[in-house]
């Protein structure tokens, strides 16, 4: 499901280049599928894309206009007031959360706390993994704003559909990393396919080392040391969080370079 929901906000990045319902459609389906890819909504805004913001948030009111027509308001309560407070808290993913394997290759900035807890280290608990994804959701809203404050939108427009596509994708990865349970076996996906299209800022070594650190630690068996598989998937947690950052980043250093803020304040003088 996360593979396809992916998919389906990258196509709604190419549709929006050609037919903005229909982006704005995809985006919906996805963001109502999946929560994270909300954060593309919120891109949009912060770039002051308004009407493919506002296509988005039309197409999203139908589909649940046409759900609650089906099926009635109880999913909808459940969804509110049970699952969303136990998403956010990490109640939800107790299962997982119980099973070792499951806790190593939880790529989110949560489950850094569990992990910890479960090698013993005191005071770590899912309260600590709470106060460690809000500072990481805060985080990441300040950066999508920094991005979008520096002026993207002109500059990708400039810098051509790759540069475009990037900081979308980037915005995926850090996105699907606020859940509290994020596996490696999918939420690195969009990490792989953004170095791989990424060939400005990314050179092909370097792509072949994140599909390495990325891949490698599945080869370890399910069962084993908590601490070496812990290590083992550590430089995938690592890639995950610091390539999209580091793509966001450079995209906000793209929008002002220094030659045009010297021009322009030569102009004026």
């Amino acid at each position: 499901m996360q593979l396809l929901v992916l998919s389906i906000a990258v196509l709604a990045w190419a549709a929006f280049r050609r037919f903005r319902p229909l982006g704005g459609a995809l985006l919906a389906v996805a963001i109502v599928a999946k929560i994270f890819p909300g954060i593309l909504a919120l891109d949009l805004l912060l770039r002051r894309r308004w009407r493919d913001a506002a296509s988005t948030a039309a197409f999203g009111l139908v589909f649940c206009g046409a759900i609650y027509a089906v099926v009635g308001p109880a999913p909808f309560r459940a969804f509110v007031e049970f699952e969303l407070p136990r998403l956010s808290s990490g109640e939800a993913f107790a299962r997982p959360f119980s099973r070792a394997f499951a806790v190593a290759h939880n790529m989110s900035p949560f489950g850094i706390a569990v992990k910890l807890e479960k090698l013993g280290v005191p005071g770590m608990s899912l309260a600590s993994g709470r106060v460690i994804a809000t500072i990481y959701g805060l985080v990441l809203l300040a950066l999508a704003i920094w991005v979008a404050r520096r002026g993207v939108a002109h500059a990708l427009a400039a810098a051509g559909a790759t540069s475009e596509i990037s900081v979308w994708l980037a915005l995926l990865s850090l996105g699907t990393l606020a859940s509290p349970f994020a596996p490696a076996s999918y939420v690195l996906a969009s990490v792989v396919w953004l170095v791989a299209i990424d060939r400005e800022d990314f050179s092909i070594p370097f792509a072949g080392i994140v599909w390495i650190a990325t891949s490698a630690p599945f080869l370890l068996p399910r069962e084993g040391d908590f601490l070496v598989r812990t290590l083992a998937y550590a430089p995938a947690q690592l890639v995950a969080l610091t390539v999209p950052i580091y793509v966001l980043w450079r995209a906000g250093r793209r929008a002002f370079p220094p030659t045009a803020v010297s021009s322009s304040d030569t102009s004026r003088a």
